[in-house]
């Protein structure tokens, strides 16, 4: 049986017991990145006041959360993965992404990977809704004056739905991979794409408990979206991630020991926790 929430969310504050203090410096340090980066943009904004310069300034923002700000991220989920493990703590783990050009291109395939498997096909919807919505204020502007247009009601409506479903499929696919990042911190070789494939068949047996997990901690969470106490709550929520994650991998094994004649090889049965 897999563990539930509350044995998740207990064994998390074991394994952190000892390890607070390195917990809460390595998750601070994304915070603070990510704050002190979203300032330096936003008074460049304020300062400069130009259009053409904010338009680069967002370029520059997105480049730099992409291929620096993420791979810190990936760096700081390995090293709460081998705090799971027990292994020793190595500050230089954080930025484990940028130790070799090998990692680092693991890590930015990755981050491309999952934001084309999970946003694609939202921002194709949504791109659509914007088109529907468009073309139904343009109708109305030809139609000024004249009697109103009943259906444009219908086009808004239609295009409201589209965004809606573009939401859901987000949510939905980031439930489908969410394994992802667990899956390819805790092994080194492992291919992007074989991290997902994998985290796909794993989140098929684990998705709900995961979903239940999320909803138990819902209060953490909302804490966390506040910059001070996201310190001592993000370290615990990750650990929880971390644990969920091995419970689900665990699982999926025992379950692929079961029926090891019907597994892909391709997911790697026996896979390393």
């Amino acid at each position: 049986m897999f563990p539930g929430s509350k044995a998740v969310k207990s064994t998390a504050k074991a394994m952190l017991k000892n390890n607070w203090i390195v917990a809460i410096t390595t998750a601070i340090i994304p915070v603070f990145l990510f704050v002190g980066l979203d300032c330096i943009i936003g008074s460049l904004k304020y300062l400069l006041n130009d259009t053409i310069v904010t338009v680069y300034l967002l370029v520059i923002y997105y480049i730099l959360l992409f291929m620096v700000m993420l791979p810190i991220c990936l760096g700081v989920l390995k090293v709460f993965v081998n705090i799971s493990d027990g292994k020793k703590f190595d500050f230089y783990e954080i930025f484990y992404y940028f130790s070799s050009a090998k990692q680092y291109h693991r890590a930015v395939l990755l981050i491309g990977c999952f934001v084309l498997k999970v946003f694609s096909a939202a921002i194709a919807l949504i791109l659509f809704s914007y088109a529907v919505g468009g073309a139904a204020k343009y109708i109305l502007s030809l139609a000024s004056g004249t009697q109103p247009v009943v259906w444009l009601d219908n086009l808004w409506v239609f295009s409201t739905l589209i965004k809606c479903i573009a939401a859901v499929s987000i949510v939905l696919r980031i439930i489908k991979f969410y394994g992802t990042p667990y899956i390819f911190v805790n092994n080194d070789y492992i291919s992007p794409v074989d991290a997902m494939n994998l985290s796909n068949t794993v989140s098929a047996k684990s998705s709900v408990d995961f979903i239940f997990l999320l909803f138990s901690m819902i209060h953490i969470i909302v804490l966390t979206v506040f910059v001070v106490p996201a310190p001592f709550t993000l370290p615990y929520l990750i650990m929880a991630y971390v644990v969920h994650s091995k419970y689900a991998v665990n699982y999926y094994n025992q379950d692929a020991a079961k029926n090891q004649n019907t597994i892909s090889s391709n997911y790697g049965y026996g896979y390393k926790r």
